[in-house]
């Protein structure tokens, strides 16, 4: 791995991280437990509570992203890098999309799009 991808992928897990961050901190001072619109975390707020369930949600996504980490390492391929780049960058926008929508308690025009998309494939 070059240092340019290295530097790629460290800059993608800052944003991805800080951008989960700005989602929980929006979830917690905005949305609440009932406000959720995604049914699994609301059904995981219902279950734990607000603060149990951002641990939990917290826990599986450092978790995931370690082990997404992990693998760029260990496969070791420039395609596998770049791809993981590319789609790191892609969920924290949608991420800070979700973030800064919190605070209107509505879903942005990206949230409704990606919806309307992914009920079209049911």
């Amino acid at each position: 791995m070059t240092l340019f991808e290295s530097t790629l992928l460290v800059c993608t897990a800052v944003a991805l991280l800080w951008t989960k961050a700005l989602d929980v901190i929006s979830t917690w001072r905005f949305i609440g437990v009932h406000g959720e619109s995604n049914p699994i975390v609301r059904c995981l707020f219902d279950k734990a509570g607000l603060a149990g369930g951002i641990v939990i949600v917290c826990a599986l996504y450092l978790l995931i992203l370690a082990a997404q980490l992990g693998a760029v390492v260990w496969i070791n391929s420039p395609w596998f890098t770049h791809g993981t780049v590319l789609v790191g960058s892609l969920i924290a926008f949608i991420q800070y999309d979700v973030a800064r929508f919190n605070r209107s308690r509505r879903p942005s025009a990206l949230t409704n799009f990606l919806l309307r998309f992914f009920m079209r494939l049911r």
